[in-house]
């Protein structure tokens, strides 16, 4: 609905103020408004005078989202993460749990127990579940969003999961799903730093790196629904050797399972980096990141490496379609200047700059919880704002 839409980017507004940003005509506004008042999604929230030398007259009464006016279930599906939630009309989350899960459970074992969990936190909510809009699912994989059908996940080996029509059927909800970096995307473009710019890239760093590509406010999904697989990117062609078959793709340089890799090939049990089996388990991503901050020198230099490779890459994103901005998460910025310095060096040299490229390269500032806000963000956009994806 394009009032809500004004609302959300732009509110609190005066009635005669969201007639120029839609269009609609005072009689048109003045119904919506009472309408959305009535439904419980919008609010009035104070006045203030006319505008002009005396400000005689009525005031005017400004009105705003009311963020608790409804609610809606998001998912997170990755290669590792599964998180669910429950978030307001401005993306805010108000419950999130993780689901324990291995990457062999078979695809409908995995979606009962999203399905039960969800069920556990509307109830856990206490609210009116006539406020439950729907449920957002983003995957990390292959997916048809207009079936709703995540298409291959090769990290899981599964192919051709119905999650529309599972999760639809268990929790009879509308549910939308999409790739998780467009879902991002869209979470960006609807409540975040992609609100008010019409082109950005959102690129992700986990397990594999992706991007979500957002032109025109429209997430471009590309043929075959495969734009934004960004991870093979050769940027360093005499590096190792990644799944794909190729040398120096982003994956096998700056994934965070090679980010790891590399670091424990430099350490060879020097002290500073922990080690497998220092605590009773695997080297993680996050020890690295924290390691980093330390100040230990090897996590240091190869978050620096990997900072510099993936500029490498995001330059060539930048040339090839100028955006407004790019759009960073993922756990390794964390380490902020020490990955961001090299990245934007790399990125946007002093030839690139001298073209007049003035792309803005930032972090989410929903940090990871950016996973899950955007299966939010998709339940809201397909229920109840304005859709903003395209082919």
């Amino acid at each position: 609905m394009a009032v809500l839409n004004v609302l959300l980017r732009y509110g609190p507004l005066s009635r005669r103020e969201i007639c120029p940003i839609t269009g609609l005509t005072s009689g048109a506004i003045t119904n919506i408004v009472n309408d959305l008042l009535e439904s419980d999604l919008a609010m009035e929230v104070g006045s203030l005078p006319n505008p002009g030398k005396t400000g005689a007259g009525r005031r005017r009464v400004l009105v705003d989202l009311k963020p608790d006016g409804a609610l809606a279930l998001g998912v997170h599906l990755g290669v590792r993460s599964v998180l669910v939630a429950l978030g307001d009309l401005r993306g805010n989350l108000v419950r999130q749990r993780s689901i324990p899960n291995a990457t062999d459970d078979a695809p409908y074992t995995l979606l009962k127990a999203v399905a039960e969990a969800a069920s556990e936190l509307v109830a856990e909510s206490g609210g009116d579940q006539r406020k439950l809009l729907g449920l957002g699912v983003g995957c990390a994989g292959l997916v048809d969003p207009v079936v709703g059908v995540l298409k291959s996940m090769p990290t899981r080996g599964w192919r051709d999961v119905d999650v529309a029509g599972y999760l639809g059927s268990a929790l009879q909800l509308p549910v939308a799903v999409e790739n998780n970096r467009n879902a991002m995307a869209i979470a960006e473009s609807t409540f975040g730093r992609g609100q008010k710019v019409e082109d950005f890239v959102l690129v992700h760093v986990g397990t594999i790196v992706g991007a979500g590509v957002v032109i025109g406010h429209r997430v471009h999904h590309g043929n075959s629904d495969a734009a934004g697989q960004i991870g093979h990117l050769v940027v360093d062609p005499s590096g190792p050797r990644c799944s794909c078959g190729q040398r120096g793709c982003l994956d096998a340089l700056v994934s965070e399972t090679a980010i790891v890799s590399q670091a424990l090939r430099a350490a060879m049990g020097r002290r500073g980096i922990p080690r497998p089996g220092t605590d009773g388990g695997l080297l993680q991503a996050e020890d690295l990141f924290d390691a980093a901050a330390r100040g230990d020198e090897i996590a240091r230099s190869v978050v620096r490496d990997a900072g510099m490779y993936l500029g490498r890459a995001i330059g060539q994103i930048i040339r090839i379609l100028s955006p407004d901005m790019v759009i960073l998460v993922g756990r390794i910025f964390k380490t902020e200047e020490l990955v961001m310095g090299p990245l934007r060096e790399a990125a946007l040299p002093e030839s690139v700059r001298a073209l007049g490229v003035s792309t803005n390269i930032v972090p989410s500032t929903f940090g990871l919880d950016l996973r899950v806000i955007g299966g939010v963000a998709l339940a809201l956009q397909q229920c109840l704002y304005s859709v903003q994806t395209a082919n």
